[in-house]
């Protein structure tokens, strides 16, 4: 998520996020058409984040995302490989954050 102080708000609380504030920021990891897609590009209140009832799916598929991610090869990004690698990287990412959405009650 980009963060501009004074601009930038929390989706949850939709109160602006100041310089003060501890905040949790993710970068777009959910596919678009996941029901929480929204909220994946976005930067949070820390306590906003805690009390939210999906941090937990949160957490675990930003996590899951970032074991995945660090398996990718170190080849040049337009090789054939890390095509083959990253067409692969998005159908189990994809499988997994419909297996802990149905974990999570999110439909």
């Amino acid at each position: 998520a980009i963060v501009i102080e004074g601009r930038t708000k929390c989706p949850l609380c939709s109160r602006t996020v100041s310089d003060r504030d501890e905040i949790r920021a993710f970068t777009a990891f959910l596919p678009k058409q996941h029901k929480l897609w929204r909220y994946s590009d976005a930067a949070f209140h820390e306590d906003c984040f805690s009390s939210w009832e999906h941090r937990r799916f949160f957490e675990e598929v930003w996590d899951a995302r970032n074991d995945l991610w660090s398996e990718r090869p170190d080849v040049p990004h337009d090789s054939s490989e890390a095509r083959d690698w990253y067409s692969e990287f998005t159908s189990s990412f994809n499988d997994l954050v419909e297996q802990l959405s149905k974990k999570h009650g999110i439909s």
